[in-house]
Formats: structure tokens, C-alpha cells, sequence
């Protein structure tokens, strides 16, 4: 499944080699994710945020004032 978005479509990439391979990284994006530590492809789908958003949906009663 992870053939599908290296370049070129074809599975023939490991998961050592850089996340610039990955079709739609181009050498902004790596530079980005390098600065997460995000070298490889192991590196990006082992990474995990130290902080994110849930937006799953709350009842008003269940939300406190100025709460998103």
C-alpha cells in the first residue's frame, strides 16, 4: 500500500530511504519534516504528534464555556 505514494508507483523503495521520495514531498516539505527529525519513511509513520485537536463531535452539555 505504501507503493502508491513513492514516486514513480512502484514498491522497489524501503522504508530507510527519504521521506523526499514520497510523491508530493518536495524539498520544502523535507526540510520541514527534517526539522520534526523526520528523515525516513520509518521515521514519518512511526511519528507521533505531541499535541493535536479532537475534533469529534460534543454535545453542548458536554463542552465548557469557551471550550471549542
Amino acid at each position: 500500500m505504501l507503493a502508491l505514494f513513492l514516486k514513480g508507483g512502484t514498491n522497489d523503495k524501503s522504508l530507510m530511504d527519504s521521506v523526499g521520495q514520497l510523491t508530493g514531498v518536495g524539498p520544502k516539505r523535507e526540510q520541514a519534516l527534517n526539522h520534526l527529525d523526520i528523515y525516513t519513511i520509518a521515521d514519518l509513520v512511526t511519528y507521533y504528534p505531541t499535541r493535536y485537536d479532537d475534533l469529534a463531535e460534543k454535545l453542548p452539555s458536554q463542552t465548557a464555556d469557551g471550550e471549542k
